[in-house]
Order: structure tokens, then sequence, then C-alpha cells
């Protein structure tokens, strides 16, 4: 993940037809969605400052998802490559976390500069619950290198000109404002079972998006939000199971002490942090139930065991 964000730094501008995509009718791979889909790109331009600017999105489709994973996998990386047994990687993990800082502010991510504060706080918090105060003094110290890594150099004025420019803050609002009000007055209990698209905007119903702006459309109800996703798709019961079972297991794995609980925990609350942002149905949620797996081999018996 973070290689494939500095290449979208690097060489914002290289995509490259894949194999399956030459096998496919032009007719298909030319709609927008299945063009994500199947023709490999490093990054997309956006216009959020202003002016056009890349965003990164290797490997994956799209720039959410690139934050949306990068958050996750944070703590998988954290533990592999700095704990007892790590070997030779506890000394390449901190040049490899400070270079993926170039790359996570050039995303644009602002749901994933939070959901990285989240993860640090839930972990401090975890270890100062369990007497052990080195997670506050390394995450400090991560802390600091990473902030005056990015205010030495242009990565700061970028930081800056993202939080000044928050085009997307109202058209998100409005999206989730109307799926609540549509799930509620026609499908409370079931929901829709899939995304719908808006007609016109949130203003007009004559407005839309045009090829100099795309924003000036609606997103589709159910999108800007995996949790608006399951409410608007499976109704407000589909949306507080889901959100009742990560929360049982997260609460599992916080009773827990061990160092794979401790990962757990903290990849589910930031999971359901980023439920708020970013549509989780790729490989967000795989690592996320992959997460639930692991942990589970810890505190379930396995078959003829005591």
């Amino acid at each position: 993940t973070t290689g494939g964000g500095l290449l979208g730094v690097l060489l914002p501008h290289l995509d490259f037809p894949s194999v399956l995509e030459l096998f496919l009718p032009k007719s298909f791979t030319n709609q927008e969605f299945m063009n994500a889909l199947f023709h490999p790109r490093v990054a997309l331009q956006s216009e959020f400052l202003g002016y056009s600017q890349p965003r990164v999105t290797a490997p994956y489709s799209y720039p959410n998802t690139w934050g949306n994973a990068y958050g996750l996998l944070v703590p998988f990386f954290v533990y592999a490559w700095f704990g007892k047994d790590a070997g030779w990687r506890r000394l390449v993990g901190p040049f490899i976390l400070l270079a993926s800082a170039i790359p996570v502010v050039y995303s644009l991510n602002r749901g994933l500069w939070l959901g990285i504060a989240v993860s640090a706080i839930w972990v401090v918090l975890r270890r100062l619950a369990a007497g052990d105060v080195r997670a506050l003094f390394a995450v400090s110290i991560a802390a600091v290198a990473v902030v005056v890594a990015i205010f030495a150099t242009p990565l700061g004025t970028l930081i800056d000109s993202r939080l000044s420019t928050p085009h997307s803050n109202e058209r998100r609002q409005d999206t989730v404002v109307q799926v609540f009000a549509t799930t509620w007055a026609s499908s409370p209990v079931l929901g829709y079972g899939g995304t719908r698209q808006m007609v016109g905007n949130f203003t007009s119903i004559a407005g839309g998006g045009t090829p100099g702006c795309h924003q000036c459309s609606a997103p589709p109800l159910g999108t800007q939000g995996f949790l608006w996703g399951l409410v608007f798709m499976t109704g407000f019961v589909g949306a507080t199971l889901m959100l009742l079972f990560l929360g049982i297991q997260t609460v599992i794995n916080a009773r827990r002490r061990t160092p794979l609980a401790l990962l757990a925990s903290t990849v589910l609350v930031s999971s359901v942090f980023y439920f708020l942002f970013y549509d989780a149905l790729d490989l967000p949620m795989l690592v996320t139930m992959m997460t639930i797996g692991l942990a589970s081999r810890e505190h379930v018996p396995l078959a003829g065991t005591t």
C-alpha cells in the first residue's frame, strides 16, 4: 500500500490496460464504474483544492479505498514489524511508516487522518489500562517525527489547503439526511437491498452533474459511508445487527490483553470509525472479518481440544 501510494505521488498519470480488460468489450470497460475496476491506475485527479490534484489509488480502485485499507492495515504492520520476533524488520519498519506519510497526505483523505489518531488513542488507552506506559511514549515519539516531517516539507501546506476547502462536507451531510429520511419513510425494516441514484441534486430535480462539475450531481443514496449504506440497503434492523456484532467482537478482544487481541480491537474500532466516511464493501470488509477470524483462534477452543 505504501509502495502504490508513493508510485501515485511520483507518477500520478500512470495507467495501463489490464489483461482482463483486453478481452472485454469496450462498451463494458468504458463505463466509469467498470473502468475503475478493470483499468489499473495509480492515481485519480480531483479538484478539491480548486485545481487538479492527484489522489493516490494504487493498488486499489479508488482513493478512499486506499485510505481505508491503509488505516486498517497499519495495526497489522506494527504488529508484524515492531514485535519482539520481528528481527531485521524492526529496523526497517520506522522508515516505511515515515515514507508512507507522503501518500497519506497526498491522498487528501481527512477520514484517514482522523482514523490514524483514533487508532493511536485506542492503543494508548488500552495499554495504559494494562499498566504499560511504553505505548504512550512510542506513539508520542512517532507523532513528533511525523509532525516534524510534514511541516518541514511542502506536505504541511497541502494539509492546510485540504482542511480549508471542505467542499464535500455539505454533500455528505445532505446524503446522510436523505438516506435516513427515505429509509424511515418507506422501508425501515428491510431497507432497499442496494443503492439508488437520485434525480437531480439536493436543491433541484432539474440539476445534475456536468462534464465540468461532477460534484453538482447528488451521489447515490447508500454511498458516502458504509454505515449509511447499511441503513439504506438493510434497513435499521440490519444496520443495528451488524454494529452489534462488531461491538461484541470489540468487547471480547478489549477484555483480553494479548498482542493479537489488541490488534483485533484496534482494527475493529478503526473499521467502525471508517464506516462514517468510506464504503467498505471491498478489501476493508475482508480485513475486518479476517481480523475477527484471527482473533477467535485465541479464545475459541479447537475441535478435539479442551
